[in-house]
């Protein structure tokens, strides 16, 4: 304290600044003192809240890094002599091979089919964006990490919700309707593969053989042999597709997350000084909280660099899946199941999309709450750094975005309704109900 005490005396104010600002993140650190770097992951950092999420989507090939579950963000590396790189190499070569089947042996495109060649390409897409983005990975979390670690000292603790909760629980949230959805959908296609071979007089010694034979040909056109372990790879092969197609979404909604969290934290602290009388040291206090958003702000920069093509390949594939579902409302379906998956797909799905729009969408709104909080600064204490980080927030655009093609914001779920309502309207004269008379075109 002496010390402090004496360069605030001997030194001028922009060396006092410096100094104040150094001393205070050696004061940051202090809950780690005798303690190695790693160990600061224990806390509630991006890199501990999402490996779960990680080791989850590693099962199906996804991001195939080493040392997520590490403590110490060094040890997080992309090998290529490694399980996890072959792995996910053999899921990237299954899913090509599964999606190019089924987009060649098509045939005719028609509006009440094209959602075969999307859902297919989209889910190639992720894979291999993910496949890619795998090797930036480490250096991806180091930064974060780095930028993070203003956020896990004591001056921004909070009582609030964790980083981790939040993480954790969306994606449990998201990948347990996906789940319902899936054996939903096994449900569906079961009972209307019954019902053609009722139709079409048709028996089946075979019931599992019968169904992928029905469901999956396909693949019987290229792979003209029937084997249980086959039908195992099949089963393991949808069930990837189906993680990677909504891991895309949900990245998108766990970014959002995570980085309004942090502007959260700087919010708490914002309000906390505004609303005493006086601020202590208002020249330290303004200088400290422009420069950690600067960090947030660099951070989301450097992020939205790195995935935009996730995520433009993310809301134009849900943009287009929610027209085609809605084109599909007044198909006439067999069974009740069918009905009970197609109304659970559908709301399940928009729900999956506007979420991570939403949760993509709290970065702009946190960032423009600290808005509230600084007008209530009387003027005779504003200071430079005060200034211009109001007019940072005020007059740049601090979001979400694709390519700055577009950015994130409530207002965008807006915009999304109204371009999924006037698509709809294009598609309102083609509107098609469930016909049996072509159903035993195919064998069954």
């Amino acid at each position: 304290m002496q010390v402090t005490v004496y360069f605030q005396l001997s030194l001028n104010k922009v060396g006092y600044l410096y100094l104040i600002d150094i001393m205070s993140k050696l004061k940051i650190l202090s809950p780690f003192k005798g303690s190695k770097f790693q160990d600061i992951n224990k806390y509630d950092s991006f890199h501990r809240a999402i490996y779960p999420v990680l080791i989850f989507n590693q099962t199906f090939g996804v991001l195939p890094v080493s040392g997520i579950t590490e403590s110490d963000v060094k040890k997080v590396k992309f090998e290529t002599k490694s399980f996890r790189f072959v792995y996910s190499v053999f899921t990237l070569l299954s899913i090509s091979f599964e999606s190019m089947s089924a987009i060649l042996t098509l045939g005719e495109v028609k509006l009440n089919n094209i959602d075969t060649i999307f859902y297919r390409i989209s889910s190639m897409f992720g894979i291999y964006q993910f496949f890619l983005f795998a090797r930036k990975w480490p250096e991806f979390i180091r930064k974060w990490t780095r930028h993070e670690l203003v956020f896990l000292g004591k001056m921004y603790e909070h009582n609030g919700l964790t980083l981790k909760f939040k993480i954790r629980f969306s994606a449990a949230v998201i990948f347990t309707l996906a789940l319902a959805e899936h054996i939903l959908f096994l449900f569906s296609v079961g009972f209307e593969m019954q019902h053609r071979m009722n139709i079409c007089n048709v028996t089946a010694p075979d019931m599992v053989e019968r169904y992928y034979r029905t469901n999956r040909r396909h693949i019987f056109v290229a792979i003209p042999y029937y084997h249980p372990i086959l039908v195992i790879w099949l089963v393991w092969l949808n069930l990837a597709i189906t993680v990677i197609w909504n891991f895309m979404d949900l990245f998108t909604g766990l970014i959002g997350i995570a980085l309004s969290h942090r502007i959260n934290q700087l919010n708490i602290r914002i309000k906390a000084a505004c609303m005493r009388d006086d601020i202590e040291n208002p020249d330290l206090f303004w200088y400290q909280v422009r420069t950690h958003f600067l960090q947030i702000t660099d951070l989301l920069d450097y992020t939205v660099k790195e995935i935009s093509q996730v995520l433009i390949s993310a809301m134009g594939c849900d943009m287009y899946f929610i027209c085609l579902q809605f084109f599909n409302l007044f198909m006439k379906r067999p069974y009740l199941i069918n009905y009970v998956y197609f109304w659970f797909s559908t709301s399940f799905f928009i729900l999956r999309t506007f979420s991570s729009v939403y949760c993509a969408s709290l970065i702009h709104d946190s960032s423009q709450e600290a808005l509230n909080y600084i007008k209530t600064v009387p003027s005779l204490e504003w200071n430079l750094d005060l200034k211009r980080f109001f007019d940072h927030i005020r007059w740049d655009k601090i979001a979400y975005s694709g390519k700055k093609f577009f950015f994130l914001t409530r207002g965008a779920l807006l915009t999304m309704g109204g371009y999924i309502f006037t698509y709809e309207l294009l598609l309102a004269s083609e509107k098609t109900k469930f016909n049996d008379a072509h159903i035993c075109d195919h064998p069954v």
